[in-house]
Parts: structure tokens; C-alpha cells; sequence
């Protein structure tokens, strides 16, 4: 009898701690006010108001004790006060997380709220806060104030609550997780007053759930793992935090509910963790009439990914707010995720750059960063700081860019400039359709594309087009292509139909084209990168005026007056190769204006079945200048400085030797004026008979004939088959490693 009755009332207990924790209750513990011990305020709706907790000297700071924290479905927790509160301060001391499915309210105007359970907080899809001051939701195991008292979140004695706002939420290690699903979080909607909302403590994941800060406000999510601080947000001041491990932030979809963080007009979004995940989200300060906050993400690893949106867009007199992303490890942009910032037409506040600063960068499958103004303010610039791997790879075919992207679409005179594309990288990859695009397509001028990196390889693999590109659209009315300058330590690279080009095909002219590195390998056209223009595989660095009848950009019957092409300047340390068809080139389709000027210089410049050229398919021609201490011209190269009216110049300045040969050809012919053509007389000049020179009185150095100086060798080689031992001779006939050495070309110094 005795043992059924433990058996009976053990169970009894169990029934009623299940029963407290799936319906409402909240509980006052006894470390404010004696008898309250355990009490258990009834419901379903729970007041909440200072006759239950501790008032500061001042009156103005109340803390409210609680020994859990749960409220239901259609139950609502209201705080209420006939005082003039600054800060309602909560604390959940039961050691049980609190879940929150019901409505929180405050009716205190303009009080923050502090909703601090140490154990973790659960917040549900039917969960409602309205709150017309800050909500500050957390985990934390204390909390600082501004005078350097600190009251103990997980329980205790409190003999005297400061009177200063809270400065810091404390934590000690191990941190427990906030989750918040489908919820939203947000101010009455007939309040007036700002509003703002942070989250503090372990692992944040919010599932379809939104955030919402009006009126000037901030949201700002921080997660952590180990002991460390976080200060109390504040309009207009950096948030610091001092976890030496922190936690992971997601924000996911619930079914079609995406997760949302709005600040819209004025406001501001913080966030910072360890790993942190956009999944389909929404991130988004965009404004209209008021200057916008900022987005700030902050992480060891971030990604962004399922078409998530970040935006700081700006409308009438509103100036779009600035983007900062960072990543101390790595940092991911994919599959349609964007980041823009858009000045929309009719704004005129202008706008703030996009800034991603991370260790290593990758950007694929329809990632996209977008800086773009439709008014007279200009463009966002966009700018990457990545020190180890920088990759933008679109990796297949696509309709839309992969990439980065600022451009200018004011029609009207006064329009805004494009904003500047600047990129500081270690290791740079350029991969399948991924693209660096700066471009006007009304009155202002496009930004400049800007490129420092260690290394830098732009590969198209035969795919669309792949590389960095300025241009003037056929729709800008007078609109300027930008500078494209880029600045390598090591090698450039571009391969299968990568490219750097300045093309205009409006009114406007090209923008200029300068490439610096150690060494220059523009090697193999891409087979299945077609030229619009042309209609040919390309693979090099060009400029080009090409402004057709048409309504596209490169589609036409016929080339109608554009404006004039860049010019394009390489430069290497030790040597520039043209290979395999590739190009380096500045040409012009355009009726009434010129190409640009080419300057290749190098200790060496090899072409190898490659081209460079200045070519004016319909107007005078423009200047040519290799100058390098050896230029070789072989299998079928092509040096042109071809011009429908008047020539220009091809000027060869190397200082030792010229070779051309195996049907190279140096084509210097014009319709009008003669070009003028020089290569250096004090070189030593090298030509293959199947080799030509096309040019009206070229300036020529003696040809060195080399025919004497050929011998050939009759030489019966040795059958050495017999002589081998018979594990020798078994090798022999194996599939085996070999070692080769091969000369990359040219002569022997």
C-alpha cells in the first residue's frame, strides 16, 4: 500500500510539471518580495506591473522577478505602470527556457523591455510583441549598468536596483539558444515611437519569422558561446561584443514564411556570430524622405544563399544606407542571392558603398552585388577586401549575371555617375560566365572596375562571356564608359574566352583599358564565347566602339556614328603571351569616330598565333607601340594597324631582336593617308619568307639571314633494343612516367 502511494503521488507530480510547461504560467519567485515565493499569477491574461518587482530610486527602472515564463496561445502577458518608466527589466530565474506562443504587451510609452531568461527562450508562431520602446530579448547570465552596478539575471537577492540603463549583457558559458519561429516581433502599429528589437545569447536561429524595427530604429542579433559581453544597442553606436567563441545565426524559411529583418526608413541591422546562414531571407534597410541606417554582418562564416535579398534601397529625398558584410573565415554569395543597393528614380539623397571584407570570397550561381542609380545622385560603389581566395564563379550557362555589377540609367542631363568597382584580393578566379560590369546606359557616366590581386585567372571554359567589362550601352544618351585598371603581382591569366574589355556601343565614349602584372597570358579563344559583333570565339584584353541601328546592345543591320573606343595599355615585368587566337586589341565599327591607342610594352612579348591590333573599320586609325626588349611574331600572328581612312601609326620598338615568321603578318594598310610603319632599325630583324609586311614605305631594320647559319646533322641513331637487360627492356615496353623539358618558345639568350 505504502509503495503504491509513492508510485501515485510520483506520478502526480510528473502530470502537474507537464501541465505547467504545455499551458500559461507565470510564476514570481521570492527574491524580491517576501510571500511571492512560487506564486502563480492567473491567466490567460497575466498583469504585470511594479507591485510584483523592485523600482529604482528614480523611479524609472523596474525589475520584475520570475520563476517562468510561458504564455499560450491566445494568452497575453501585459506590463503596465502609471510611473514614467525607462527600462522594464525581466528575468526568468526557474532554470526552465521560456515559451512564448501568446501576446506580449507593454502599455508603458516609450519603456524598453528586457526579457532575460539565462535557460533559453522559445518563441512560437503565434507569439506577438508590442512593444513602443526596445525590446531586448537574451540569455544572459547578468546585466551591466551604465553606473557599474550588476544584477545577477539567474536569480538572487537584489538590495538595490540601479537607477542608470542598462549598459551590457554578461554572459558566463556555456550559452543557451534563442529560436524564434514564424513570430513577429514589432511596435503597435498606432504607436509613433521608435522602436527597436536585439537578440543576445547562444545560437539564434529565426524560422520564418520577422523582425521589424520602424521609425528610425534598430534590429541587431548577437550569438555566443563562451563567457563575453555584449553591449546594450544604441541608436547611432557600434554594438561591441567579447565572446572569444561565437554562436550561429540562421535565418530560414517555416514553409512559405521567409525570415525578415526590416529597419526600413532610417534604421539600422547588426549582426554577429560564428557561423551565420541566410537561407531565403530578407534582409532589408530601404528608405524613402529620411538618410538610411546600415546593415552590418559580422561572422567567421557567413552565407547567403536560396535567393536571399539584403537591400538598402533609397526613394525621393531618402540617401541609401551603406552594406557591410565581414567574414574572418570564408563568405559565401549563391544561388540567387543579392546584395543591392538601388538609388530608385526621382530619389536624391544619393547613396553609401557596398563593403565585403572577408579572408576568402566566393560568389557563384547567380550570387549578385548590385550598386545602381535611376537619378542625379550617383551609384554605390562596391568594394571587396579579400585577402586569401577571391572566386566568382557562375558555373553554367546563364541569363543572368553572376557577379558584380554597378551601373547609372538616368536619360536626362545631370544624371548620376555609375558607381567604382574596386576589388583588393589575393588569389582572383574568374570562372563560367561570371562577370565584373560596369555600365552606363543613360547620360552618366559608368564607374571605373578596379582590380589588385596576387594572382588573377579569368576562365571561361567555352562558356558565355566570363571577365571584367565597362561599357556604354546603346541606350546611354552621352554616358561614358568607366577605366577598367587592373594591377597584378603575379600572373594574368584569361583563357577560352575570358576577357577585359571597354566597349561603348551609344553616343558616349569607351573607357580606357590598363593591365600591369609580372606576366601576361592571354592563351586559347573560347569555342563557345561568340562574339555579338563579330560572330567569331574571342579571348583577350579590347576596346571597342560598336553602336549598331538596332535596340540591343551588338544587334543591328549596320554600325551608325557611337562614340570613340578606348585606349589599351599592357604592361608586364618579364613577358606579355598572345596565344591561340586571343587578342589585344582596340577597334572601331563606328562611322565617324576612331579606335583607341594600343601600348603593349614587356622585356619579352610573344605572339603565338595571337593578335594585336588597332583597327577603324570606317574612320581614321589609331596608334599601335610594342616596345620590349624581344618580340617574336609566329604561327600566323597578326600585328594590324588597319584604318578605312587615315593611318595611325605601328610603331615595334623592341631593343635585341624581331622574329616573325610561320605566316605571320604585320598588317599596316589604310584606305586614305598611309600608316606609318616602323619597327626599331637598330633591332635585329628575323622574317620567314611565308611572312609578310603589308605597309605603304615601312621604316625597317636589315633582315638577318640565318639560312647559312642552319646545319644539318646526318646522323644514324643506334637500335639500343638489344642491349638492354631483360627487366630494363620490360620497362621499357610499360606504360611509364616521363619528364620533359620544352622551351615555352621563342629564342634561346
Amino acid at each position: 500500500m505504502r509503495n503504491r502511494r509513492i508510485v501515485k503521488l510520483a506520478a502526480a507530480v510528473v502530470l502537474s510539471a507537464s501541465a505547467g510547461v504545455m499551458g500559461g504560467n507565470v510564476t514570481i519567485d521570492a527574491t524580491l518580495r517576501t510571500g511571492f515565493d512560487n506564486l502563480q499569477l492567473p491567466g490567460p491574461n497575466y498583469q504585470l506591473s511594479e507591485s510584483f518587482g523592485k523600482l529604482s530610486a528614480d523611479q524609472q527602472n523596474l525589475l520584475i522577478s520570475l520563476r517562468s515564463f510561458d504564455i499560450d496561445a491566445g494568452e497575453t502577458a501585459r506590463f503596465a505602470s502609471q510611473l514614467p518608466l525607462r527600462n522594464i527589466i525581466t528575468r526568468v530565474t526557474g532554470g526552465r527556457a521560456s515559451t512564448i506562443n501568446g501576446v506580449v504587451i507593454s502599455d508603458v510609452p516609450g519603456a524598453s523591455l528586457y526579457l532575460i531568461n539565462p535557460s533559453g527562450l522559445v518563441i512560437g508562431p503565434t507569439a506577438r510583441f508590442e512593444v513602443p520602446g526596445a525590446l531586448h530579448l537574451s540569455t544572459a547570465d547578468y546585466l551591466d549598468f551604465a553606473d557599474g552596478a550588476r544584477l545577477d539575471t539567474r536569480g538572487g537577492e537584489v538590495p538595490v536596483l540601479s537607477s542608470a540603463d542598462p549598459s551590457a549583457f554578461g554572459f558566463l558559458g556555456p550559452v543557451n539558444p534563442v529560436s524564434i519561429t514564424g513570430a513577429t516581433l514589432r511596435r503597435p502599429l498606432d504607436s509613433t515611437e521608435r522602436s527597436s528589437i536585439s537578440v543576445t545569447g547562444g545560437d539564434l536561429t529565426l524560422r520564418g519569422a520577422s523582425l521589424e524595427a520602424l521609425s528610425a530604429g534598430y534590429v541587431e542579433l548577437h550569438a555566443g558561446r563562451s563567457a563575453g559581453t555584449v553591449t546594450v544597442p544604441a541608436i547611432g553606436v557600434s554594438t561591441a561584443t567579447s565572446f572569444t567563441m561565437r554562436g550561429n545565426v540562421v535565418l530560414e524559411p517555416d514553409g512559405s514564411a521567409n525570415a525578415s529583418l526590416d529597419a526600413r526608413n532610417g534604421g539600422s541591422i547588426a549582426i554577429t556570430g560564428g557561423a551565420i546562414t541566410f537561407r531565403t531571407a530578407e534582409v532589408d534597410i530601404s528608405t524613402a524622405n529620411v538618410a538610411g541606417g546600415a546593415i552590418s554582418v559580422r561572422g567567421d562564416v557567413v552565407r547567403l544563399t536560396d535567393a536571399t535579398r539584403v537591400r538598402a534601397d533609397a526613394q525621393a529625398a531618402g540617401r541609401a544606407g551603406a552594406i557591410v558584410l565581414g567574414a574572418k573565415d570564408s563568405m559565401v554569395i549563391e544561388n540567387g542571392a543579392d546584395v543591392a543597393s538601388s538609388l530608385r528614380a526621382g530619389s536624391t539623397g544619393g547613396g553609401r558603398s557596398i563593403q565585403i571584407d572577408a579572408q576568402n570570397l566566393t560568389i557563384r550561381t547567380l550570387g549578385f552585388v548590385q550598386g545602381e542609380t535611376a537619378t542625379t545622385a550617383d551609384a554605390p560603389s562596391i568594394v571587396l577586401n579579400v585577402p586569401g581566395t577571391l572566386l566568382i564563379d557562375g558555373e553554367a550557362p546563364n541569363e543572368t549575371i553572376t557577379g558584380l555589377q554597378t551601373q547609372t540609367t538616368l536619360a536626362t542631363r545631370g544624371a548620376g555617375r555609375g558607381g567604382d568597382i574596386i576589388i583588393n584580393a589575393g588569389q582572383f578566379t574568374m570562372l563560367r560566365e561570371a562577370e565584373v560590369f560596369a555600365r552606363t546606359i543613360g547620360a552618366g557616366n559608368a564607374g571605373n572596375v578596379i582590380v589588385n590581386a596576387n594572382t588573377f585567372i579569368i576562365d571561361a571554359q567555352d562558356l558565355g562571356y566570363t571577365g571584367l567589362q565597362s561599357r556604354a550601352g546603346i541606350a546611354s544618351t552621352g554616358g561614358s564608359g568607366g577605366k577598367i585598371e587592373v594591377n597584378v603581382a603575379g600572373d594574368l591569366t584569361i583563357r577560352k574566352g575570358g576577357s577585359i574589355s571597354a566597349t561603348t556601343f551609344g553616343d558616349g565614349a569607351g573607357g580606357e583599358v590598363i593591365v600591369a602584372a609580372r606576366n601576361v597570358y592571354a592563351t586559347e579563344v573560347g569555342l563557345g564565347n561568340i562574339d555579338t559583333i563579330t560572330g567569331e570565339p574571342f579571348n583577350g584584353i579590347f576596346s571597342r566602339s560598336a553602336k549598331t541601328n538596332g535596340t540591343m546592345d551588338g544587334e543591328g543591320t549596320e554600325f551608325t556614328d557611337g562614340g570613340p573606343a578606348g585606349a589599351v595599355s599592357v604592361f608586364a615585368r618579364d613577358r606579355i603571351v598572345v596565344s591561340g587566337g586571343s587578342k589585344i586589341s582596340a577597334e572601331s565599327k563606328s562611322t565617324e569616330s576612331g579606335a583607341g591607342q594600343v601600348t603593349i610594352q614587356a622585356p619579352n612579348v610573344i605572339l603565338d598565333g595571337g593578335n594585336v591590333a588597332v583597327l577603324s573599320e570606317n574612320t581614321n586609325g589609331g596608334n599601335l607601340r610594342i616596345s620590349a626588349d624581344t618580340l617574336i611574331v609566329t604561327n600566323g600572328s597578326l600585328i594590324s594597324g588597319f584604318a578605312a581612312q587615315d593611318g595611325g601609326f605601328v610603331f615595334l620598338d623592341p631593343a635585341r631582336v624581331v622574329v616573325l615568321g610561320n605566316g605571320s603578318t604585320i598588317n599596316a594598310q589604310s584606305e586614305g593617308l598611309p600608316v606609318e610603319t616602323v619597327i626599331d632599325p637598330a633591332a635585329t630583324f628575323i622574317k620567314s619568307p611565308d611572312s609578310e609586311i603589308l605597309a605603304d614605305n615601312p621604316i625597317l631594320p636589315p633582315e638577318l639571314d640565318i639560312t647559312g647559319a642552319i646545319v644539318s646533322f646526318n646522323i644514324s641513331f643506334t637500335d639500343v633494343a638489344h642491349q638492354l637487360q631483360n627487366d630494363c627492356l620490360r620497362w621499357s615496353l610499360e606504360s611509364v612516367s616521363t619528364f620533359t623539358i620544352e622551351p615555352r618558345g621563342g629564342i634561346r639568350q
